[in-house]
C-alpha cells in the first residue's frame, strides 16, 4: 500500500469468516444517523429527487425541466415553490468535507457529542457533503457554530 499500512480487511464475523461485501443496490440505500433523545428520520438524497412527492412533512416538489434564462442553464420555480422551499429548508444546513467526508461512525459520535435537544436529519449528498437538517432554532445555531 502506497501509506505502508495493512491493506483493509473487514471484521470476521463469529464463525470466523469475512461477511458479503455489500451490492452496489445496497450501497445506494440511505444509511440512518440515529438521535436516540429524538425523531430522526434519513432520507436518500437520490429517492427524493427521483419521486415526486417526498412523504416528510407533506413537502412536495415535481421535477423540474432545464431551461433558460439569460443563456444560462436554469431551473425556474413559482413565488409559492420557493415559499415552500424556504419554510421546509428554514434550519437545513451543507456539510461540506474539503478533503473527502468522513465514517459514518465518526458523523453518528460528533453528532451525539453536541447533545442536540430537538431531533435532526442527515443526508449524505456525495463524498464532499451532506445535508443537516434540525428541528429546533437552538440547534440549527449550535450545528451552524461547530
Amino acid at each position: 500500500m502506497a501509506d505502508g499500512g495493512a491493506p483493509f480487511s473487514p471484521p470476521l464475523h463469529e464463525d470466523g469468516v469475512h461477511p458479503p461485501l455489500p451490492s452496489r443496490d445496497e450501497l445506494s440505500r440511505p444509511q440512518l444517523i440515529n438521535n436516540p433523545s429524538a425523531t430522526t428520520v434519513f432520507e436518500s438524497l437520490p429517492r427524493l429527487l427521483s419521486a415526486t412527492t417526498d412523504s416528510l412533512g407533506g413537502f412536495s416538489m415535481s421535477l423540474k425541466p432545464l431551461s433558460l434564462y439569460q443563456g444560462k442553464p436554469s431551473v425556474l420555480f413559482k413565488r409559492s415553490e420557493k415559499a415552500t422551499f424556504l419554510h421546509k429548508l428554514k434550519f437545513v444546513l451543507v456539510g461540506k468535507f474539503s478533503h473527502g467526508r468522513p465514517p459514518i461512525s465518526s458523523i453518528k459520535s460528533f453528532f451525539a457529542g453536541l447533545k442536540l435537544q430537538g431531533g435532526y436529519n442527515i443526508s449524505i449528498f456525495d463524498s464532499k457533503h451532506l445535508f443537516i437538517e434540525v428541528d429546533l432554532r437552538i440547534d440549527y445555531e449550535i450545528t451552524r457554530s461547530v
